[in-house]
């Protein structure tokens, strides 16, 4: 009998043995890391191979777990490009890889940024002076 207590631990042994399953079902994947919030895998391939072995992990995990992976707007701390999808029993996967070998820094636009500071208003002018 699972209790509630016991519903996410069962979620997440669901989650990992699915990922398990997948890389079983798929040679080509690295090993993953398996953590209480992540599953990470880690390809390792650089220069030209690099984006296909990416592709390639994508394509074998989003098949295998049903999952659509979503590419992290920057690279992390590590310089590792990262793709994330949440499985069922909110265990996160990531796919890193070194980001110089799969993808290039664009500039896709710029923002301006106002600016400002109080500026002390002049006391009152003295009688005699003009105003301005």
């Amino acid at each position: 009998m699972t209790t509630p207590e016991h519903e996410p631990r069962a979620a997440w042994l669901a989650a990992a043995r699915a990922i398990l399953g997948a890389v079983e079902a798929h040679p080509g994947l690295p090993l993953p890391y398996i953590s209480a919030g992540y599953a990470s895998f880690y390809i390792v391939t650089v220069g030209p191979q690099a984006p296909k072995a990416l592709a390639d992990a994508e394509t074998a995990l989003a098949s295998a777990l049903g999952v659509t992976f979503t590419p992290e707007p920057e690279p992390d701390e590590s310089g590792l490009y990262v793709l994330t999808a949440t499985l069922p029993g909110a265990l996160t996967l990531a796919i890193r890889t070194p980001a110089a070998s799969v993808a290039e820094r664009r500039v896709t636009g710029t923002t301006v940024t106002e600016v400002t500071e109080w500026v002390r208003l002049p006391a009152e002018p003295e009688e005699g002076e003009a105003a301005e």
